[in-house]
Parts: C-alpha cells; structure tokens; sequence
C-alpha cells in the first residue's frame, strides 16, 4: 500500500482538521505495516530497489503448511558463507523435469547418510567423484566408460 498525504498542499495555522480527513488517516494507518506483529491478509511488493533485511539472530518462519514458493526465472541465491540446513526428518525433494546443480563446489553427506534416488538415474559426472568411505550399492550399477576403484565397493 502506498500513503498519500490526506491535505497535498500542507496545513495552515490553526486550519481546522476535519472529519473527513481523519477518517482518510485512519484508513491509511489501519492499512499499515506495523512492527508489533501484524498479520498480513493481501499481498507486500517489494520493488525493483527495495529488500526486506533480516538482522542477525533473527528469523523468517515458515509455518506448518506454509509455503515459500519461487517463481519461473527466480533465483534463490547463497553467498559466499552462507549455508542450507535441512535438519531431521527433512528433506530436499527435486521433482520430476527439476535439476539440482552443484557447479565448483561440495556435497558433502556426513556420518551415516542415506542418498535416496527413486527411477532411473542418468549421471554425468564432468570430473572426480572422490569417495572417502565405503560405497555400498544394493542394485545393479552399469559404468559406461573408462571406471578406475581404488578402494573396496560392494
């Protein structure tokens, strides 16, 4: 929502304030953004410039149900430092036609993890893929390709 001055061309000394205009006041301020804990029932646009900043030790929670969406084109974007913690019985879900990337960077799965892929899974990798444990496969595995194991696999 935008506020509009209720008397453009400012007050006068003295100049009555009328009904009308405090009643355009009170809408106006009834329809703000306030720092007391508000609940938003319409839309908030942030424009081209503009960013909503979260200071340190706070949060942006999401509620049970609740959904943080982004649209076609969108990025959701960490910086250098910055991290995604998914924390028990949580999950990440890439649905079917979607693409995880990890360009010039690291997965890493610690302590006892579990990679889950459900279907086919046609994997490029485009470099080293470096296991520093065991690997342990309980399907059939096809390596098209030049395959060097240094270690043990079952």
């Amino acid at each position: 929502m935008a506020f509009t001055r209720v008397k453009p061309d400012g007050w006068a000394v003295n100049e009555e304030l009328t009904s009308a205009t405090a009643n355009a006041l009170d809408i106006d301020h009834a329809l703000a953004v306030d720092k007391t804990g508000d609940v938003i029932t319409g839309n908030v646009h942030v424009g081209a410039t503009g960013r909503i900043t979260v200071d340190d030790t706070s949060k942006i929670v999401v509620l049970d149900g609740g959904t943080v969406e982004f649209q076609d084109g969108s990025l959701a974007n960490f910086l250098t430092g910055a991290s995604a913690v998914w924390g028990a019985n949580s999950f990440l879900t890439v649905q079917a036609g979607g693409i995880a990337t990890i360009n010039n960077s690291a997965l890493i799965l610690g302590g006892t993890t579990t990679f889950a892929v459900g279907g086919s899974v046609d994997t490029d990798f485009n470099g080293v893929v470096d296991f520093n444990a065991a690997v342990d496969f309980d399907s059939t595995v096809t390596f098209d390709g030049a395959t060097t194991f240094g270690a043990n696999m079952t």
